[in-house]
């Protein structure tokens, strides 16, 4: 363990130094960003289940929990943060900027090998929500540097966090469920980012749903008027099923994906993931290890 603390110190300490030595930019990796219109959708479950998913298929990843205020994806892989966004935050408040060294105090070694940072709990006095939106970009700027894949799991709503999140990721992600309401906020959330002349359309993803054909007709409905009043096309990334077992999980602190991997709802979030390897990664080539050797250490544990 001390070893893997040491390697992950030092490749950080890499990452500050190339920031400073006028080097070549380098190459960023997918940001798969995850957001709802509505909230109690289920979407740090998905987004916790997505960053497991790609790890056990080799890719070096980090969940980053961009959650201003309601943070729990560190409750659902039953982790105890010692440190957690809010001083990312604190920090540009202040007129810095999120270093790498910052990044590796606050960031943790979650199931499968994530790298996790914890987001933030409760109102932060004395920082602005515009220094909250930096210290999440300059995060997830640092660690796509490192990792093959940085998942962003965004808060609900139509607030500038979310779209800003939205409009700046490789694949972003619309969750919704079945229910009328959920699906008129995330026709919503889509409308938000094209009346910001946003070019990118999310994909959405049905969770609960009762069955395959429940989740093609919400998406249906929500594609129907988004090419009627928007113009646009909305396609589809795949659907979870209603499965009891996920609040079980939720409840013991366990993710779903570890502790119930032959449940409906993990069969079908894999598919899912294979879905993502297939938009992140199209030519198969699985991880790029070699193009960047600066967060990449904290893969291995703390």
């Amino acid at each position: 363990m001390a070893t893997m603390a040491t390697d992950q110190a030092t490749a950080l300490r890499r990452m500050a130094q190339r920031r400073t030595g006028g080097e070549a930019p380098v190459r960023r990796s997918p940001v798969i960003a995850i957001a709802s219109g509505k909230g109690g959708v289920g979407k740090t479950t998905i987004a916790v289940s997505m960053a497991i998913g790609l790890a056990k298929r080799g890719k070096k990843v980090a969940l980053v929990d961009a959650d201003l205020g309601l943070a729990n994806a560190d409750l659902i892989c039953g982790l105890r943060p010692a440190a957690r966004l809010t001083e990312a935050v604190w920090r540009v408040a202040r007129g810095g900027r999120v270093t790498a060294d910052l990044v590796r105090r606050i960031s943790m070694q979650g199931p499968a090998g994530v790298v996790i940072v914890p987001g933030m709990v409760g109102p932060l006095a004395n920082a602005s929500g515009h220094d909250a939106r930096t210290a999440v970009s300059q995060t997830v700027d640092l660690l796509s540097r490192a990792m093959d894949v940085v998942v962003v799991d965004h808060g609900a709503g139509l607030g500038a966090s979310v779209r800003e999140g939205l409009a700046g990721a490789t694949l972003p992600i619309a969750v919704a469920t079945p229910d009328p309401a959920s699906l008129a906020d995330a026709y919503a959330l889509i409308k938000s980012l094209r009346n910001s002349a946003n070019e990118r359309i999310p994909y959405l993803l049905v969770n609960r749903a009762k069955s395959s054909d429940e989740a093609s007709a919400a998406h249906a409905r929500v594609a129907e008027v988004a090419a009627k009043f928007l113009g646009c096309g909305l396609p589809m990334l795949g659907s979870i099923p209603e499965d009891p077992l996920v609040s079980k999980c939720t409840r013991i602190r366990r993710p779903i994906a570890l502790a119930a991997p032959k449940s409906q709802a993990s069969r079908q979030l894999n598919r899912v993931v294979e879905r993502l390897c297939e938009e992140i990664d199209p030519n198969g080539l699985g991880s790029d290890r070699g193009r960047r050797g600066l967060l990449a250490r904290l893969v291995r544990g703390r």
